[in-house]
């Protein structure tokens, strides 16, 4: 009999969003994430931490998709954010599409 425990990600999203509110002064952050169960659930996280931990914090969720790059990035960009949390899979390919439509 094999099992494991995978904490959730919901621990991990406090300190970043005391980070981004606290150390950083931001009041209005995107979160860029993929669609998947850990994009999904990360980016729930970070909104949650902030309801919790920042109320006066807005979180925009915006979900990635490879195919339509271009319009990812101007929904990041219709948010009118400074700063943004991306969660992506691994590789660098998605990060560098999203940061080469940024321009």
């Amino acid at each position: 009999l094999f099992g494991r425990t995978v904490p959730s990600d919901d621990g991990t999203a406090v300190p970043v969003i005391f980070y981004y509110r606290r150390v950083l002064s931001v009041r209005h952050l995107a979160v860029l994430h993929v669609d998947s169960s850990y994009g999904n659930a990360y980016a729930q996280g970070l909104r949650d931490a902030a309801a919790e931990y920042a109320p006066d914090m807005t979180v925009y969720l915006i979900v990635h998709s490879d195919q339509r790059i271009i319009d990812t990035v101007k929904q990041l960009k219709a948010t009118g954010c400074t700063y943004f949390f991306a969660v992506l899979d691994g590789g660098k390919k998605g990060r560098n599409q999203v940061l080469s439509y940024m321009d």
